[in-house]
């Protein structure tokens, strides 16, 4: 997970596995919502799905979606959201191609 503040770029990793799931009990994507509202930062994830360029975004308010990341650089920089974020809604919005709409 990349945390970040609202304005600033991605780069505070953090990271826990098996032993963050264990002692907090919830999920990756349940812990980056708490950590979110209660900052009032960003965060990134991985979604888990077979494209590398699709991760998810969560916002300050704890909502989520998933967003394509520019693959031609480093610093993870958002394309645009492939779904309605609430708490983003700066963000473009394309649809994934008919291969990825199945998550």
């Amino acid at each position: 997970m990349l945390i970040t503040p609202v304005d600033g770029p991605f780069g505070h990793e953090l990271t826990g596995g098996a032993v963050q799931r264990e002692l907090n009990r919830a999920t990756p994507l349940e812990l980056a919502q708490a950590i979110c509202r209660v900052a009032r930062t960003r965060a990134l994830l991985d979604d888990g799905g077979p494209a590398p360029d699709y991760w998810f975004l969560v916002a300050a308010d704890g909502s989520y979606g998933r967003v394509m990341i520019d693959p031609d650089r480093d610093d993870l920089t958002i394309l645009h959201a492939l779904e309605p974020i609430v708490g983003a809604p700066e963000l473009p919005v394309l649809p994934p191609p008919d291969w990825a709409r199945t998550w």
